[in-house]
């Protein structure tokens, strides 16, 4: 019978089985109906040319070969079997044989990165300080994709598989879900897929995920008005934030109505976005109309770079301005916001940050509906 004591523990018998199996793995996998290929299409259609990708448990380097036509992939793996297979499949990648636990990167030096199927070999106490690594690895913003377990299996041993013992872990869907925000990840997408394997159906966690966002935020002054304007003509931001058109209006109404806090969005020193800020109390229609009153600071916000967007930075903007500026003014407990009911991504973003919906209301300036969403002083 197989144990973990023949190969010095659990990693130790993944190398040798993958090293063991050899092309047969690839040969396997080519057989299987797996999401596989839409999940890296979706990866690959958020990421801007030349991007850095780094491959954890590259294996043949099938994944990587579907990248490596846009991108520059660094290919890891424990096995120097599959490393070598990878090697033919994907020639200019750079190639690292070694355990993803111990592997030692510079920070921010990945745009994305991926380990599909890969994580599921490593132990259950490792897998924790490992998450955190790889968003360490990744730049601000950096995408993360990753195949998970569903259920709780922190220590299964397959005698046979595929020709050779195998180790696998699972912490369960509902620990990572958890786990992914505390390691410094934004989760944007999280969908269970099952395919079949060995005559039996196999239920996966698919995540996509983005690294924290680190935004800044500085006062609207004079000099941004001209990108201002710009920014409100762009077709994404207009759809929802119906701004003044001259360069006097748009100067009259962000710099004109002191109630009324504007602050650029800053990444690294680069503006790609405007958030403000107000109480209520100071807009009697708009409390009257939305029932909140004293104690209470609304937010608006938009995101101007398009790249940007679906890319969790929205949250993080929130999330950030939310804490270090509305709930430190004196006297605000609540912070509402009101997306429009169209606008689903605004609506998610919120919802991620903790907002929950009070109630809609149509505005009678524009006649749109508008969701109440409303986060109370933690």
């Amino acid at each position: 019978m197989t144990s973990y004591d023949e190969f010095s523990g659990p990693k130790e018998l993944v190398r040798a089985g993958y090293d063991a199996i050899g092309p047969g793995y690839a040969a396997w996998a080519a057989t299987v109906r797996s999401p596989v290929a839409r999940y890296l299409d979706e990866l690959d259609a958020r990421l801007a040319d030349g991007s850095r990708v780094l491959d954890l448990g590259c294996g043949p380097g099938v994944p990587a070969a579907r990248l490596a036509a846009r991108h520059r992939l660094t290919c890891v793996d424990f096995s120097a079997a599959q490393l070598e297979l990878a090697r033919g499949a994907v020639p200019d990648a750079t190639f690292v044989e070694a355990d993803m636990t111990a592997l030692e990167l510079p920070a921010r030096s990945f745009d994305a990165a991926i380990a599909l199927y890969s994580i599921l070999h490593v132990p259950p106490d490792e897998q924790p300080p490992l998450l955190r690594r790889i968003a360490g690895w990744l730049e601000p913003g950096g995408l993360f994709l990753a195949t998970l377990g569903v259920g709780h299996s922190p220590a299964v041993l397959d005698p046979d598989w595929l020709g050779a013992p195998m180790f696998s872990s699972s912490l369960g869907a509902q620990a990572y879900l958890e786990l992914f925000p505390e390691s410094g990840f934004e989760v944007l997408a999280s969908n269970l897929e099952t395919q079949p394997e060995h005559q039996v159906t196999v239920a996966f966690l698919w995540m996509l995920a983005g690294r924290r966002w680190e935004p800044s935020f500085r006062p609207l002054v004079e000099a941004d008005l001209p990108l201002l304007r710009e920014w409100l003509r762009r077709d994404h931001v207009r759809r929802w934030f119906d701004g003044p058109e001259t360069y006097e209006d748009v100067e009259r109404y962000y710099l004109g109505d002191r109630s009324i806090d504007v602050l650029v969005v800053e990444l690294d020193g680069r503006p790609v976005g405007l958030v403000q800020t107000y109480l209520v109390a100071d807009h009697p229609d708009y409390a009257a109309l939305t029932g909140l009153g004293e104690g209470v600071a609304g937010i608006d916000l938009f995101i101007a770079e398009e790249p940007l967007l679906g890319r969790g930075l929205g949250a993080d903007v929130i999330r950030s301005f939310v804490r270090d500026v509305v709930f430190a003014r004196d006297g605000v407990t609540r912070c509402s916001a009101d997306p429009d009911v169209r606008n689903r991504a605004s609506i998610r973003a919120f919802a991620r940050v903790g907002f929950r919906a009070s109630r809609e209301f149509v505005d009678p300036k524009d006649g749109a509906t508008y969701r109440l969403m409303l986060l109370d002083r933690g």
